[in-house]
């Protein structure tokens, strides 16, 4: 078919409001641009998932201690020894580190 005139083309479109003409340059142009803001907002979207997944880690970790201090405060009063309080910790322990 050949190389078309540009300027044909140009003249074309000028009459018919319904055609337009896009060069690979600028639709290069235009689909990295969108690229780079779907790559900007997932990343927004990764940093506020592992934001929020931290701070449910530490809230997480913080009710544990608060739970354990609390039945070790609960074990203490009704006559457990240190030595005894131990032994527990460590049985305690072991089991949840096997669940």
């Amino acid at each position: 078919m050949g190389i078309v005139n540009e300027a044909a083309l140009n003249q074309l479109i000028d009459g018919n409001s319904d055609l337009v003409m896009e060069t690979i340059k600028e639709s290069i142009t235009y689909y990295s641009g969108l690229q780079q803001l779907s790559f900007g907002v997932l990343l927004i979207v990764a940093v506020i998932v592992v934001c929020f997944s931290f701070i449910n880690l530490v809230n997480t970790t913080i009710t544990n201690f608060l739970s354990r201090r609390q039945e070790i405060g609960m074990l203490q009063a009704i006559g457990l020894s240190k030595k005894q309080l131990r032994n527990y910790s460590e049985i305690t322990h072991d089991n949840n580190l096997h669940k």
